[in-house]
């Protein structure tokens, strides 16, 4: 954003609610008025700097081997596999514990609250683009759902920043993550008036945007495989296939 070329409210406006409950409020991504914007953007950045990222490569390179582990079980030639799937579970665990220490291991486990408070998170956010989409009355046990799982992720959200707030406060030992980042960004800046909140927000907004960092994610976990090649071969021919090209055997 920047202060010459201003987001359009009309789009960026809806991502302050979703189907009527708090959902990105006014942090970075929601945020229309410039110098909001630039005052978020430099609590979180230092958090984003290459340097501490590649600190954080070993959790990316675990849950690499870990996808591994999981496609060489399905390795035998028959068995279906929804790469896209997998891609999306292990970014939401790689995201969860890099940048909050969450361990959710949806890898293995897709079936618990928080994951699925995610995936319909999105739905919601694809849906918010249907005109009157929370109001029709056939989508009321859809819009309810959206509106728990809104609830859920803003107060995981909300007690994991409390909680890691605390313990730096009385000089606990913390994890080296993002979150961990930005709190000690906060304290320097004293920034603790509503800051909670705008915490909470970047929280939704770092998770919810999952689907765009499994593309980032694919070479690395290419890379891994490729001594595999009962896996590689397999898992190249899904990804083209999902992206619609094919490949010669």
């Amino acid at each position: 954003m920047s202060a010459e070329y201003s987001k359009d409210p009309m789009i960026y406006g809806k991502l302050y609610n979703l189907c009527g409950v708090r959902f990105l409020g006014t942090g970075l991504t929601a945020a229309l008025n410039h110098q909001h914007w630039f005052q978020q953007r430099r609590m979180i950045e230092p958090a984003f700097k290459r340097t501490y990222l590649m600190g954080l490569m070993g959790i990316f390179d675990d849950q690499a081997e870990e996808l591994m582990k999981v496609l060489a079980e399905k390795a035998d030639g028959e068995t279906k596999v929804d790469v896209m799937n997998l891609l999306r579970r292990v970014t939401l665990d790689i995201i969860a514990k890099a940048a909050f220490g969450l361990e959710l291991k949806t890898l293995h486990d897709d079936q618990t609250p928080f994951p699925h408070a995610v995936n319909m998170v999105n739905e919601g956010l694809s849906n918010s683009r249907v005109p009157l989409f929370e109001y029709l009355p056939w989508n009321r046990k859809l819009v309810r759902e959206i509106q728990e799982s809104v609830r859920l992720l803003r107060h995981t959200g909300k007690e994991c920043i409390e909680q890691r707030r605390k313990a730096i406060q009385k000089g606990e030992e913390v994890p080296v993550d993002i979150l961990t980042q930005i709190l000690k960004v906060e304290g320097r800046r004293c920034l603790l008036e509503g800051s909670t909140i705008s915490c909470v927000s970047h929280f939704t907004c770092i998770l919810g945007s999952r689907k765009g960092h499994c593309a980032g994610f694919w070479p690395l976990a290419s890379s891994t495989c490729a001594p595999k090649q009962f896996i590689r071969v397999p898992s190249y021919h899904a990804a083209f296939d999902r992206i619609g090209f094919s490949l010669a055997s």
